[in-house]
């Protein structure tokens, strides 16, 4: 389960279920408010503060923790996937991940990779080089050469935020 923050995004479930008794039950928990407008609100994705001024006095964390409880809200979440150009000059090793090998370490990390399909992926060797000729030896660009093994289209901020320990305000 993430934190809710006000950079989350939420949707309506496509799959889940609206029955009379949730309605009610939501009536009750929230008297001020009635489920069908407040997921009208959700029908199309849009970061949680921006429903903060729009939701009347009750708090809408209460309201969208509720709603993720009972499967009515998904949240939508961001990947990366780093995108580096290929030349036409690669050799046979440039694909191959940008860390001391030998074949045997190349083949122990492929069975781990199938055994652990979300590991972090090392870059390769073109793709090392590549980021290398942009550097500035900053600490944006730091964070990027220690996050873009994350970059493989399979990690969400939130995850990457979590398995990192560090800030959203630090990606941006």
């Amino acid at each position: 389960v993430y934190t809710l923050t006000t950079n989350n995004v939420y949707i309506l479930n496509p799959e889940g279920n609206y029955f009379q008794t949730l309605a009610k039950d939501f009536s009750e928990k929230f008297p001020t408010l009635r489920l069908p407008e407040i997921l009208e609100r959700f029908s199309f994705p849009k970061k949680i503060g921006e429903h903060f001024f729009n939701i009347g006095s009750q708090p809408i964390v209460d309201v969208v923790t509720w709603l993720l409880e009972r499967d009515l809200l998904i949240q939508i979440h961001t990947y990366v996937h780093l995108m580096i150009p290929r030349t036409e000059s690669l050799n046979p090793e440039d694909d191959e991940p940008a860390l001391p090998s030998s074949p045997e370490i190349n083949n122990t990390m492929r069975e781990f990779e199938e055994i652990f399909p979300l590991t972090p992926r090392p870059i390769r060797r073109y793709e090392k080089r590549y980021i290398e000729n942009l550097g500035d030896n900053s600490k944006e660009f730091k964070l990027l050469c220690r996050l873009c093994p994350y970059f493989r289209g399979r990690h969400h901020i939130e995850e990457i935020i979590f398995r990192e320990n560090i800030g959203r305000d630090e990606i941006g």
